[in-house]
């Protein structure tokens, strides 16, 4: 991959037909207004640019992702025609899927900086949860937190885009279906340490708000399947335990 020359999107409403050939031709509209916008304004597109397009598929999904590789052909304001240089299948760098559990914060730029940084790490799918003590005050805004993950994951070339799942209540997070799901409980007898864990399967962790879990909450997650774990000697702040959980767990499935 030219890194140096060719800039990344994943494609939001528009998709490269599976059929297009080696030097067949595609034209990108401003139906695609974000890319649009970042390719003519912010990049100053030029005639034999290279851009590297990729088709909105989901995390978990059967088939693998491709990266389509263009050149720049020729543009005004309401298209680029490209034509199609070369085809590259990609590959996940996690072993395994990886998600991450988040009770709300109590700021929305503390949840977007987890959430990008989060992506640039590999977490694959993200649960934020309206927990007891989650101090949020504010609308979630599904179609804006997309917009920061998938940003995130076009800068630090991920597969795709990360799955987005916004949950009333603890309840929902630990219904979900059965993976290696972890949770950093705080002044807990949790022995296991996250440093010895061995991780061979989809792996979960759940993180939760700057107050802590609700009683009612630490005793649904005793009686559920969720494995505590160790992160450190130190109480953390919720951004610190998220990035510093994830962190370690996506070395650990590399």
């Amino acid at each position: 991959m030219e890194k140096s020359t060719s800039k990344r999107f994943f494609l939001r409403r528009t998709r490269v037909p599976p059929e297009l050939s080696i030097g067949g031709q595609y034209v990108l509209n401003n139906e695609e207004e974000e890319i649009f916008y970042q390719l003519t304004k912010v990049f100053r597109l030029k005639e034999g640019q290279k851009i590297i397009l990729i088709n909105p598929v989901r995390p978990f999904a059967d088939q693998p992702n491709q990266e389509f590789h263009f050149q720049v052909q020729t543009f005004d304001k309401k298209s680029i025609q490209l034509q199609l240089q070369e085809i590259k299948t990609l590959a996940d760098f996690l072993r395994f899927p990886l998600s991450l559990g988040l009770c709300l914060p109590n700021k929305p730029a503390k949840m977007d900086f987890i959430l990008e940084k989060a992506t640039e790490l590999g977490v694959s799918h993200f649960y934020l949860i309206k927990s007891d003590l989650s101090q949020f005050q504010h609308e979630l805004r599904p179609d804006r937190l997309l917009k920061i993950v998938t940003e995130a994951a076009e800068q630090s070339e991920q597969v795709a885009p990360p799955g987005l799942s916004i949950l009333e209540n603890l309840e929902e997070y630990l219904n979900l279906p059965i993976a290696q799901s972890l949770v950093a409980l705080e002044r807990t007898a949790a022995k296991q340490s996250l440093l010895e864990l061995s991780i061979s399967q989809p792996a979960r962790i759940l993180i939760g708000p700057e107050g802590g879990f609700s009683d009612r909450e630490v005793q649904l997650i005793q009686n559920s399947s969720q494995e505590p774990i160790n992160i450190g000697g130190h109480i953390l702040k919720m951004d610190t335990a998220a990035l510093l959980s994830v962190g370690i767990l996506a070395l650990k499935l590399q």
